[in-house]
């Protein structure tokens, strides 16, 4: 897991191709993906790494990360992303008198929500 100012992201420990390929082969495809040991495992929190990531509508991302063993040579693996602060569908209804007004004044941003206060002046 990495955390960013905006999120977490989760990074899968990177496949060994052949591993997995051979595994399935004498089991008749019904063996485990092999995952590698990587620089990662040895992290502790607080450690900053080096990554780019290119994550789709849903969130599943592709990393590439620096090989600290191998300089000049990435590590390309998969993953996804999870935001701190999540999209919510509750705003599409704030504001137009469909939600109870305890309701809205929970989920609603503040000043979205109807005025029901007497405008009207006693003289």
């Amino acid at each position: 897991m990495i955390r960013t100012n905006s999120g977490m992201y989760a990074v899968e420990a990177p496949v060994s191709v052949g591993l997995t390929m051979l595994g399935a082969m004498v089991s008749n495809g019904n063996a485990p993906t092999v995952h590698k040991q990587w620089f990662m495992d040895q992290l502790h929190e607080g450690d900053k790494v080096l990554f780019a990531a290119k994550c789709n509508k849903h969130n599943n991302c592709q990393f590439w990360l620096p090989n600290p063993d191998k300089i000049g040579k990435e590590i390309s693996t998969v993953g996804y992303y999870r935001a701190d602060n999540a999209g919510t569908n509750t705003t599409t209804l704030c504001g137009k008198g469909k939600l109870r007004p305890e309701i809205e004044a929970q989920v609603c941003p503040t000043g979205s929500a109807p005025s029901t206060a007497n405008t009207d002046r006693e003289q």
